[in-house]
């Protein structure tokens, strides 16, 4: 096994060598890193993952996110006490489980500054001092001129038929 692996060598060995004289490269590039540089460049990364859309974001930022809206807008809009807060994060937390809040249009997330300014569809009980959603598609169908051609070949279709219908039992009264 030492006699493969010293040949092994020596067929590398020769390898950099050919590549030396031919490019004038060496194959081994040392790359040489500051620690500082590495940090550097994490924490862009991290700050660039905290601010993109957010479909893009992790659960872990979204939940982030969702309890500071909780804390800074919601506790305010409603007066919620701890134990509310402690609720409404729950639920939150639950809609995020099943997948809710994970599309772009389902709330307003502002990418600049990385907070949530509006969740659509979100309403608070007075009486039983609970949130509840309602996901009922609120934005129309774009208008795109497909569908518009779509449409109205659609309801050119339904006219002929009606129309030929519409003879069809003129011409059984006449007889």
């Amino acid at each position: 096994m030492n006699i493969k692996n010293d040949s092994e060598c020596k067929e590398y060995n020769s390898l950099k060598y050919k590549t030396m004289i031919m490019n004038g490269t060496n194959i081994e590039s040392s790359v040489q890193t500051n620690e500082d540089k590495i940090n550097h460049f994490l924490t862009m990364d991290i700050e660039q993952n905290k601010k993109g859309v957010w479909s893009k974001l992790s659960k872990t930022e979204k939940i982030k996110k969702i309890k500071g809206y909780i804390k800074n807008n919601l506790v305010e809009k409603y007066k919620l006490t701890d134990n509310e807060t402690i609720n409404a994060n729950r639920f939150f937390s639950l809609l995020m489980d099943r997948k809710k809040l994970s599309k772009n249009n389902e709330l307003n997330y502002n990418q600049e500054e990385g907070l949530i300014e509006n969740i659509e569809g979100l309403s608070f009980n007075v009486e039983t001092r609970k949130f509840t959603m309602n996901f009922e598609k609120v934005t129309p169908k774009k208008k795109t001129v497909k569908n518009i051609i779509n449409n109205v070949n659609v309801n050119n279709n339904q006219n002929d038929k009606c129309d030929k219908d519409e003879t069809n039992t003129n011409t059984n009264d006449d007889e």
